[in-house]
């Protein structure tokens, strides 16, 4: 009987049917991408409606006033989102991922050098991002805005995104697969095409030096100073303005300016796509039981 009762199991639920090897299942990763964006949704509804009844609508905010509600919006959503995907990871039974907190193989170089090569993606992207439809996005000024989009963003994002959702993926894929899920999956929860597609490639970026570094802290120092840039600019008024743009008028310098990029972004993808290939030894410790060392169940906690 209980034979049977495990097959009807298996065949009403839309899941299959989950082991440690099989979580992140497609329809997992779909439905963290829902629970991301039902989260965000329901936190700024509540957020705007607050305001609403204080006879402050969004609106009408100040920059400054609305950078700290974006701050605080971005700090609530992030946190409960991190939550939920931590309890639907063990409702669906998958294994305990030990993201890594402690410095590792920390390599300034490499962060540096992955900076370089994600602002030469960005301006070698661009005759393709132009082509494309972009939405303006306030986010206001001052503290509470360096506050949304240069420290939570890239920490939950990463803890998210490399930690929680990488380090799951490892297990049941390769290196190359996991890294371009990931990836994807982050490039989904920007919602529109130029930062969506940004993201992706972004993304790639930030799991192969989270593979290298072994520790969380790299990517989210990489993804710091990648928003910071956006941050300044956007506190400049050049929050929308492309390397064409600026260099209008400027045709030399900008084709200089491109070639470089060019070449910068060729050799460094084909040197990351080479080191993968030599690489043979698997770059994440992870459990190999679902129950963890209470240390590595602290670490979890606070994913």
């Amino acid at each position: 009987m209980s034979q049977n009762l495990e097959n009807s199991t298996t065949t009403t639920s839309p899941w299959p049917p989950v082991t440690p090897s099989t979580f992140p299942t497609l329809l997992d990763l779909v439905a963290m991408a829902g629970i991301f964006f039902v989260v965000q949704l329901l936190v700024g509804g509540v957020g705007m409606l607050v305001l609403a009844i204080m006879g402050q609508p969004i609106t009408n905010l100040a920059p400054a006033t609305l950078g700290s509600y974006m701050a605080w919006v971005s700090g609530i959503s992030m946190t409960l989102t991190l939550a939920l995907l931590i309890l639907y990871r063990r409702l669906r039974r998958g294994e305990a991922v030990k993201i890594h907190f402690a410095v590792g193989r920390f390599n300034l170089l490499l962060v540096v050098w992955s900076f370089v090569l994600m602002m030469s993606l960005g301006v070698v992207m661009e005759p393709l991002y132009n082509l494309l439809p972009s939405f303006d996005q306030q986010f206001g000024e001052g503290f509470g805005t360096f506050l949304a989009v240069v420290v939570f963003a890239p920490l939950f994002e990463e803890i998210i995104c490399r930690g929680l959702v990488y380090g799951s993926l490892l297990r049941r894929h390769s290196k190359w697969m996991s890294m371009l899920l990931s990836a994807l999956f982050f490039g989904v929860l920007h919602v529109q095409p130029v930062p969506m597609i940004n993201a992706v490639l972004m993304g790639l970026v930030l799991a192969f030096v989270y593979d290298r570094c072994q520790t969380i802290w790299a990517p989210i120092m990489l993804h710091a100073l990648n928003n910071g840039v956006a941050f300044v600019m956007m506190q400049l008024g050049y929050g929308e303005t492309t390397m064409s743009q600026l260099l209008e008028g400027h045709p030399v310098w900008y084709a200089i300016l491109y070639g470089l990029s060019l070449v910068v972004a060729v050799g460094s993808v084909w040197g990351m796509v080479r080191s993968l290939k030599q690489q043979t030894e698997v770059p994440m410790e992870v459990p190999t039981t679902p129950e963890v060392e209470p240390a590595e169940q602290k670490i979890e906690g606070e994913a």
